[in-house]
């Protein structure tokens, strides 16, 4: 079975070392759900919100985006990469929390826009700038070549059948805030154990 695996993998052209099972594992996993769910979110986020939000909230992503990568540096980096744990479980259970909020409780659109812009410029901008800082530790140029490639073959794939899914068997709006949370909850779990197994040597200057 092994064996098998691993021709598969050959065949795609995906090679993984140990840090890039877990990423790429999550990667898939969540991948797959969100392009599942994510026609079914994306027509009630563009339909019930006003062109306006969505200006704004382009906007603020875009300014808070510019500030954190003004301020990347000195203390900021160094204290965002020693609680890059904490910034995980904050983003996953924020995320958990609001979709099982819409799913079982109340569903309203504005909650949804509000949390992820709240969390998603306070919290996900310093873990993507954490990620920036590790992957050049992990993988020198070569090997950042083949981290990409495998990126983006594992992408392709969980995009092609989780639209396709989607296609066929289109959740409705409950079931794809149910799954949206659960993707929240795990989405950060292979970067969370690629800290863990490197962290000195994502901690050291």
């Amino acid at each position: 079975m092994q064996k098998l695996f691993k021709r598969l993998l050959d065949l795609l052209n995906i090679h993984p070392d140990e840090n890039q099972r877990w990423t790429l594992s999550t990667l898939f996993i969540v991948g797959l759900l969100d392009a599942y769910v994510g026609p079914a979110i994306s027509k009630a986020w563009v339909t019930e919100l006003p062109a306006e939000w969505l200006a704004f909230q382009s906007l603020v992503y875009s300014v808070v985006g510019l500030f954190i990568g003004m301020i990347w540096k000195g203390w900021v980096r160094r204290k965002a990469i020693q609680w890059f744990t904490v910034l995980c479980i904050i983003e996953s259970s924020a995320g958990f929390c609001v979709g099982m909020w819409l799913c079982f409780v109340e569903y309203n659109v504005w909650v949804l826009a509000i949390a992820c812009l709240l969390y998603g410029t306070l919290v996900s901008e310093f873990i993507g700038k954490c990620l920036m800082t590790f992957r050049p530790k992990l993988w020198n140029e070569h090997e950042r070549e083949v981290y990409d490639n495998n990126n983006d073959v594992v992408c392709g794939i969980y995009c092609i059948a989780g639209y396709v899914c989607a296609l066929l068997f289109m959740p409705s709006l409950k079931v794809a805030m149910f799954i949206w949370g659960l993707c929240c909850a795990i989405d950060n779990i292979g970067w969370l154990v690629v800290y863990h197994r490197n962290k000195d040597k994502f901690t050291e200057d």
